[in-house]
C-alpha cells in the first residue's frame, strides 16, 4: 500500500532483527504473512563486489548498504497457524535446541549421579549436543517424572548385573569388584548403548523369551 522506509542497521531496534516479513492482505480473507529467519545471507558479503549503473556510470555498492531478500520463506502464518517448512528452522528461531540442551544436561546429571562411567565427559557432551541423544534424554526424563523409583533403579549393581546376563547389549565393563565401570564407546555403532540401557530400551518377550530393543514403549496397567 505504500513504500517502506529505508532499512539501516543504525535504526532503533535493528540490532535485534530476527526475521524479515512480507504481509499480504486479501479481500475477505485473513492476511498471510511470510517470514524469513534473519541470518548472514541477508546482507551482501564483503567478498562480493556489487556495481549499480546510474546514468551510464557504474558505482560500487558497499556491502553494508545492501540487504538481500530471497523469494523463499521459512514460515507462513495464516489464520493463527504457523507453518514451518523445516523442523531445524523452528528450533533455531525459538531457541528450542538451547532449551533442550539445558534440560538434557539436568536429566543426564540426575540419572548418572551415582554411576561410574569411563568416558563420562564424552558421553555428557554427546547427550547435550547430538539431537538423537538429547531425544533419549527427553525420554528418560519422562520416565523419571512418571515413576519416582525409576532413577533409583539405575544403580551400578543393577546395570552391570543386566549387562552380564545379556551380552547382546554390548557395553564393555572395565575394572574389577567395586571399581567396575561402564565404558562409553563413541563409535556410531555403539554410542547409543549406554543411553538405551538408561532408557530401559532392552526388553525380554514373555512369549518367546527373546531379547529385543524397544523402539517405543507404553507402560501397561
Amino acid at each position: 500500500m505504500q513504500d517502506l522506509l529505508p532499512f539501516t542497521e543504525k535504526t532503533s531496534g535493528a540490532v535485534n532483527l530476527t526475521m524479515v516479513a512480507a504481509r499480504f492482505n486479501i479481500p475477505n480473507e485473513p492476511p498471510v504473512t511470510f517470514y524469513r529467519i534473519a541470518d548472514s545471507l541477508l546482507q551482501m558479503k564483503k567478498s562480493i563486489v556489487g556495481l549499480v549503473r546510474v546514468g551510464g556510470v557504474y558505482g560500487k555498492l558497499e556491502s553494508a548498504d545492501v540487504l538481500l531478500l530471497k523469494p523463499v520463506f521459512d514460515v507462513v502464518v495464516i489464520g493463527g497457524f504457523a507453518f514451518f517448512t523445516k523442523k531445524p528452522t523452528f528450533e533455531r528461531a525459538f531457541g528450542f535446541l538451547a532449551e533442550l540442551e539445558k534440560q538434557s544436561l539436568r536429566t543426564f546429571e540426575a540419572v548418572t549421579d551415582k554411576l561410574e562411567i569411563e568416558g563420562m565427559e564424552d558421553l555428557r557432551n554427546a547427550c547435550t549436543s547430538q539431537p538423537q541423544m538429547m531425544a533419549k534424554m527427553a525420554s528418560i526424563k519422562r520416565s523419571m517424572d512418571a515413576d519416582p523409583d525409576y532413577a533409583k533403579a539405575m544403580t551400578m549393581e543393577n546395570l552391570i548385573g543386566y549387562i552380564e546376563k545379556h551380552p547382546h547389549v554390548k557395553i564393555e565393563i572395565s575394572g574389577k569388584g567395586k571399581n567396575r565401570k561402564l565404558v562409553f564407546d563413541p563409535k556410531p555403532t555403539h554410542r547409543f548403548q549406554i543411553v538405551k540401557l538408561l532408557d530401559d530400551d532392552f526388553l525380554r518377550s514373555a512369549l518367546t523369551k527373546r531379547e529385543y530393543e524397544a523402539g517405543s514403549k507404553t507402560q501397561a496397567g
